[in-house]
């Protein structure tokens, strides 16, 4: 009796939660591309080409989160100083 119980309801849970994903992903606004490049223009039949896709990250998956690093010396370890480090990667064209 159990057993049917878990084949009936538990075993739903996963497909439940892949068709919500799904239909998530369908709703979802497409990102626009901006450009893209690829490797050579014309290609003969049956053969393959790399290629660049370029698109604005959306607003959404920056991320805003700060990292802190903790400086002490053996004594000291109860009062460490924070120094904060930035963690965002470089953008497109900034010096290193």
């Amino acid at each position: 009796m159990w057993e049917i119980i878990f084949m009936v309801l538990i075993l739903k849970i996963p497909m439940v939660y892949v068709c919500w994903v799904i239909w998530w992903a369908i709703k979802a606004e497409p990102v626009a591309v901006k450009d893209y490049r690829m490797t050579s223009r014309r290609l003969p039949p049956g053969a393959t080409t790399e290629g660049t896709v370029v698109f604005e990250r959306p607003a959404f998956k920056e991320s805003r989160e700060q990292l802190l690093l903790q400086i002490a010396q053996a004594e000291e370890v109860d009062r460490p100083v924070l120094a904060p480090i930035a963690f965002v990667a470089p953008s497109k064209g900034r010096a290193k």
